[in-house]
């Protein structure tokens, strides 16, 4: 009577009732383990699933720091591209700007950058065939890669280098081979001091090698490489017949000196890359560019058409509309570019006060949205027994973000394992920010100064 009440009602099952139930869960659990066995991540992205950006965010996220660790913005630069933004996406009457515009970029925003870049490098650029749009440089970088490199070919990476240039190497199947940039001077604290040994470069090259990937302005060192230093790098290029992708996004933010384009040095080898986020403090947008020779964009539009495919079109209209009225301006004190060049100039010079009336010291960047500084300085006041991570510069970080409430990124996530230790005494910053913020900076270092004393 109580195993059919209990089976009736589900509150009393009889013996085999359960029995029959545990053998079934036991295998859906084996079911279900097999099948995350037969679904684990492809070999081809084994080591890349751990994201250092994932971590940081993470730490941002939990303790609500000063965050001067991205390069977003905690303003908006520009206003009244925003607004355009709005307008556009409200004309209801032109039904083309919510569709599909071209696979290679919408037109008129591909033909005011021909005449932007022509205009620069002086020469006359082909809008349909030598220029294509991208989900961000980003997505320029990958289509580059993706494109040209194949199994067992050579990447030539000089460090410091954004960490995503060797995953997409990895991916693509090739090998990257690291050459770093070394502090010439020790008395000299400008990033121009950071130089390549030509002839530790020209080692590097094979019958393997493929491509050298270029960041100038470089991030995070805010390097830019000179003439005289291109030119080395491209005879090299030329000599053994290897492609230049040209990381050039911080391109409008040289402070000291003079930005220089390999492609005006060695156009029929050079894919160059550029980027509304970095170029208009706009990273959301989500919006870059590469151009070139048109059978090396056609690599790029090829890998483009069988992954993205097409990019948003009411930002590339917005986007194209301000770079017709600034082609107008482009070196004058009017400038978009020459105005917030002159506005970031002035917030890299508070950081390098900031960081040098700590005690720290900077090194100073010629270009771009960074800046590192070495920590060791501070000496006594850094306790760092409780990180356990296995590089000093990351256990400096997690240490200042949970003591003191500010979040940087160690540098030596930019270089490869054997170059690792030329950055552990140094911490990256982000000065594109608020002055309010780079002022709440100030406080928080000089607090940290005072307990060393």
């Amino acid at each position: 009577m109580t195993a059919r009440f209990g089976k009736s009602f589900g509150k009393y099952p009889a013996e085999s009732d359960k029995n029959e139930k545990v053998g079934e869960y036991s295998a859906n659990f084996n079911t279900s383990r097999s099948i995350s066995e037969r679904f684990k991540l492809d070999n081809k992205y084994k080591g890349l699933s751990n994201s250092i950006w994932k971590e940081f965010s993470q730490l941002d996220h939990e303790l609500h720091p000063l965050n001067l660790s991205s390069g977003s913005p905690d303003f908006t630069p520009f206003q009244n591209i925003v607004d355009d933004w709005n307008r556009y996406c409200g004309l209801t009457t032109n039904i083309q700007m919510h569709q599909y515009t071209l696979q290679s970029g919408l037109p008129r925003l591909v033909n005011v950058l021909a005449k932007l870049y022509g205009k620069l490098i002086n020469r006359v650029i082909d809008p349909q065939n030598e220029i294509i749009i991208t989900l961000g440089a980003s997505n320029a970088l990958f289509c580059a890669i993706m494109s040209n490199i194949g199994i067992d070919e050579e990447v030539i990476l000089i460090e410091p280098s954004f960490d995503c240039y060797d995953s997409l190497v990895s991916l693509a199947g090739g090998k990257s081979v690291f050459i770093p940039l070394r502090q010439t001077d020790p008395l000299d604290n400008s990033s121009a001091s950071w130089k390549l040994d030509m002839n530790e470069l020209q080692s590097l090259f094979n019958s393997r090698t493929k491509a050298l990937i270029l960041n100038t302005p470089n991030n995070p060192l805010g390097k830019v490489f000179t003439k005289f230093e291109l030119i080395e790098i491209a005879n090299l290029c030329k000599k053994y017949k290897v492609l230049i992708i040209s990381d050039e996004v911080y391109e409008w933010f040289v402070y000291d000196g003079t930005h220089e384009r390999m492609n005006t040095i060695l156009w029929d080898q050079t894919v160059t890359l550029g980027s509304v986020g970095k170029s208009f403090g706009l990273t959301g947008w989500r919006i870059g560019w590469a151009y070139g020779p048109a059978y090396l964009i056609k690599n790029l539009q090829v890998a483009s058409s069988n992954g993205i495919y097409y990019v948003e079109t009411p930002g590339q209209e917005v986007i194209a509309a301000t770079l017709e009225v600034e082609l107008e301006k482009l070196g004058t004190s009017d400038s978009i570019f020459t105005k917030m060049r002159d506005d970031l100039r002035i917030r890299r010079d508070l950081m390098v006060k900031i960081l040098q009336d700590c005690g720290m010291s900077p090194i100073i960047p010629e270009a771009g949205i960074f800046i590192i500084a070495n920590w060791k300085s501070l000496g006594s006041s850094i306790d760092l027994k409780d990180e356990t991570d296995e590089r000093r510069d990351f256990r400096f970080v997690k240490w200042l973000v949970k003591h003191w409430k500010l979040l940087g990124i160690p540098p030596s996530l930019f270089y490869s394992n054997p170059h690792k230790d030329l950055a552990e005494d140094f911490i990256r910053l982000c000065f594109f920010r608020k002055i309010e913020t780079l002022q709440k900076a100030s406080e928080i270092f000089m607090k940290l100064k005072a307990r060393e004393q």
